[in-house]
């Protein structure tokens, strides 16, 4: 599948109604959980999780990276206020 086809695009963001990509995104900053997503035209996004980097990732989606941050930051901020919201979620 293209990633940047207008029919992905359509696909990707009907997953986005049980995603809030918005929230999960602010509960990392808040949390201070330092982390990237950076969009490149022919590979998908490019995704990574802490700073310095420890974690990282290509994705197809931003529905697919974004799960991958909340996935990651449960798996590596055990305890984190991150952790307790998102940790019986994925």
């Amino acid at each position: 599948m293209e990633h940047n086809t207008p029919d992905c695009v359509s696909r990707c963001m009907s997953t986005t109604d049980r995603l809030d990509i918005g929230a999960i995104l602010n509960v990392l900053f808040a949390d201070e959980i330092s982390g990237s997503i950076t969009w490149i035209s022919d590979r998908g996004f490019y995704v990574t999780l802490g700073s310095p980097i420890f974690v990282e990732k290509y994705a197809d989606t931003i529905v697919e990276a974004v799960e991958w941050l909340r996935d990651q930051g449960v798996a590596n901020y055990p305890g984190s206020d991150f952790e307790r919201k998102y940790g019986g979620e994925g």
